[in-house]
């Protein structure tokens, strides 16, 4: 950025970020489609059930905060606005405890996975929209739509 301006750190980023997704989004697929034998090989009975069932949720929350964290968060760093990251962080973690608070109760396991992933990719997109006016980081939407279709399928 600071030796080749916006437009060298848009190329750079570019190809950092396309590079995570054509990594993780395969690899979150295939440990959400091995979850279930993965389990049944790792674990005693009484906890292979529920794990192989949170297993998915898990692997897309961690896809989501590598993603986020390893990525997006560069923009307040580049841009010197940090004090908009930890606003940015806060919104992770509040609605993460309050989706906590209201989904647990009611679906126990599984509302804390629910919150958990719904939380990161509420912070994964405002840390998108508050890090454009920081360093406007672009994302990878060729590479996450080919990939993604790949994975799809």
């Amino acid at each position: 950025y600071e030796t080749n301006g916006p437009a060298g750190l848009r190329e750079a980023a570019r190809e950092q970020a396309g590079l995570m997704v054509l990594i993780a989004l395969p690899a979150t697929v295939g440990l959400a489609l091995v979850a279930r034998p993965l389990c049944e090989v790792m674990l005693g009975a009484e906890f292979r059930e529920g794990a192989a069932r949170v297993m998915p949720w898990i692997a897309v929350s961690g896809l989501l905060a590598g993603f986020t964290t390893h990525y997006l968060h560069h923009a307040f760093t580049i841009g010197h606005r940090t004090g908009r990251l930890a606003g940015v962080m806060t919104v992770t973690a509040a609605s993460n405890i309050g989706l906590n608070l209201l989904l647990i109760p009611r679906f126990g396991l599984d509302g804390a996975v629910w919150a958990t992933a719904a939380s990161f990719a509420l912070g994964a997109a405002a840390s998108w929209a508050l890090g454009r006016g920081a360093a406007g980081l672009p994302l990878p939407l060729r590479d996450l739509a080919r990939c993604g279709a790949a994975s799809a399928l």
